[in-house]
Formats: structure tokens, sequence, C-alpha cells
């Protein structure tokens, strides 16, 4: 098999003894109505469909994992779908409602991970895709709930790495059905409690501090199609955000009922790339104010332009509009008599002085 085909085919399943792009959740709780998660939504017709899920952390900003937007062996701006086409969901939705569709969000950037390339092939040693694969999705406008009340910070990571820290995960799932997946993706999030952090180093060139291992209870897991999903935890009245889903395994053996170990995924954790974010989205919002100031001159310049035609053409209307002439006042000459004396008076209204008579 050709080396991209083979590459393509293992960026597609996923294998109990790797890790691969993670996958949606397997026996999870619905979760219908959730504030904080979202799916993907390509593609501008009717049959937009949800491939990889996302969390709404901050107003008109999703967090997602890298390797669902960019294309095979690429990296930044290589996208796997036109940027006009990508949309996401309200959060918590069942995205194959028409309500979903009609009420879905524009994405208006996309920003990867630093040096983000999406090579996954282990067969060769190359595991790339599981450095910084983690995507920001700068959205057109704000959804309609709320996002993450926070982002978990350094103390709280280090808590969760000692399992001290009850962790869930929300993700849009295949269904699952009596040992077998049914189906990819029904449209509906799902939810798994009770995860927890471990220690675990990263195997494949991820810095330390931006990766977590976590454990799922047994019974449950990931399956295809849900990278890029939420992991997070109640701190009180906080949905604190941990990171999103970018790989994992296990799910094969549960699917068929084996249980003998848990399930594991692979955690891209927020903290480490705060920086970068903040200095990204204000240079996003820095862009888009440019482009709106020079979309408001344009619309200004042709304002202005379409007033001076008008008066252009007002002008011109005027000039070819001949001049009225003036009205010529007629006098008239009247005969004034006393005694022997005679006058004439001429005058518009013409009136014969104090003792004169009018001639008739």
């Amino acid at each position: 098999m050709p080396r991209l085909a083979r590459y393509l085919l293992l960026s597609l399943i996923l294998a109990f003894t790797n890790f691969y792009p993670a996958g949606a959740i397997i026996n999870g709780t619905i979760a219908t109505g959730s504030a904080y998660v979202v799916t993907l939504l390509p593609g501008n017709g009717p049959s937009a469909s949800g491939f990889c899920t996302g969390a709404y952390i901050l107003e008109r900003v999703v967090v997602t994992a890298a390797h669902c937007v960019v294309a095979p062996l690429g990296n930044s701006g290589d996208w796997r779908f036109p940027l006009n086409e990508l949309y996401v969901s309200q959060a918590g939705v069942d995205w194959t409602t028409t309500s979903a569709f009609n009420s879905r969000v524009k994405v208006s950037k996309i920003v990867v991970g630093e040096g983000f390339f999406y090579r996954f092939d282990p067969e060769n040693g190359h595991f790339e895709s599981e450095i910084n694969d983690i995507a920001f999705l700068f959205l057109d406008r704000k959804l309609d709930s709320e996002p993450v009340s926070r982002i978990a910070n350094k103390v709280e990571l280090s808590h969760i790495r000692e399992g001290d820290v009850a962790l869930y995960n929300l993700g849009y799932g295949c269904l699952f059905n009596n040992g077998v997946i049914t189906i990819q993706n029904d449209g509906k999030p799902y939810r798994v409690d009770g995860i927890t952090g471990t220690q675990v180093t990263p195997s494949h060139g991820s810095d330390p501090k931006k990766y977590l291992q976590v454990e799922y209870p047994y019974g449950t897991s990931l399956c295809p199609g849900d990278s890029g999903s939420p992991l997070l935890f109640q701190s009180g009245s906080d949905t604190v955000y941990v990171g999103e889903v970018e790989s994992g395994r296990g799910w094969e053996a549960i699917s068929d009922e084996d249980f003998s170990s848990s399930a594991i995924a692979g955690v891209n954790v927020m903290w480490p790339y705060e920086s970068f974010f903040q200095a990204q989205w204000k240079l996003f919002l820095s862009e888009e104010a440019a482009t709106q100031e020079a979309e408001l001159i344009i619309i200004n310049e042709q304002v202005i332009a379409a007033r001076d035609a008008v008066l252009a053409l007002e002008s011109t209307h005027i000039l070819l509009i001949p001049k009225p002439k003036p009205a010529v006042i007629k006098k008239v000459t009247i005969t004034c008599i006393k005694g022997k004396l005679i006058k004439k008076i001429t005058a518009v209204k013409p009136i014969c002085p104090a003792g004169y008579k009018k001639k008739p």
C-alpha cells in the first residue's frame, strides 16, 4: 500500500495498541443542552454533518484538535475544509435538526498550535500530529450559551495528575449497542464522569506540561468521530476547562465488552497555551477592527460619491431649465383737469392730485 494511502487509513482508525485521533464517547449519558460542547459542521448545504467536537471556552472562541481542521500531511493554512464553509453548532444541540443548522455560527479564523504538522505514521516512527494538536476557532459571532467559567491553572493541574480531581468528558458520540458501534454519530452529545488523571508523560515528543493522560471508568471510552472533545471538572459553581482530547485507545476492547482494562485518552492541556492564545486573540480582534474600519471607509466613500453624483445631476438639471423672464409691469397715463389746468399722470396705478379730476 502506498505510504500516503496507508497514512490516511491509519488516521481514520483507532487501534488498541496505539494512540490514534480520539473518537466519541461509548456508554456515556445523554448530555443534550450542555452549554459547553459543540460539534464542527463543515459545508454550506443541508447535509452538513458533525465530524469533530469542540469546547466553548470564551465568547466567540471554540477549542478543538488541530487534526480536525488541518488536512493530512499539512500544517497551518492547509485546511481540511475551505474556511468559508466551516461552522460550529450551538452548544449541546442535536445537530441533525433544522434549527441546529439554521443557528450554527461561521468560523472566521483558525489558529493552530505552533509548528503543528499533521502526520501520524507510527510504522515509520512519525507522531507529529500529537505535538501541539490544538486549534482555536474564532467565530463570526458569539454562541447563545455561556462559555466555560475559566481554564484550569497550574496548581489544579498538579492535583489532576495526582488523580485527586473528578473529571468528566463531553462529546458527540457514536452509538453503542450490545457490543456494536452502530453509527458514527447520532447528532447528540454524551457525557462520561469519573475520569481520573495520571502522571504518565508523553512518549512521542509532546511537551510534558502540555500533555495529560487520563483513564476512563471501566465500560466507558472514546470512539471514532470526536477528537477535540472537552475535559472538564466542577469547582464550586465554576465549570473549569482542562483541555481537549486529542487521542485515545481502548475503545475496540470496550466495544467488544472486554472490560479487563480501562480506556485511556491523551489530552492537550490548555493552560500552557494561554499566552499564545491571548496573543492570537488580540491579533484577530485588531485585524477584525481594521477590516471593519476599511469597510466603513469604503461605505463612506460610496455614500459621498453617490451624494456628489446626485448633486452633479441636480446642478446639470438646473442649468438645462431656462430661467423665467421677469414680468413686464405696464404703466398707464391719465389726464387730470382742474379748471383750465391740465396734468398728465403716468404710473402703474395713476391717481389725480388733490383738486384734480380725471378726464373721462
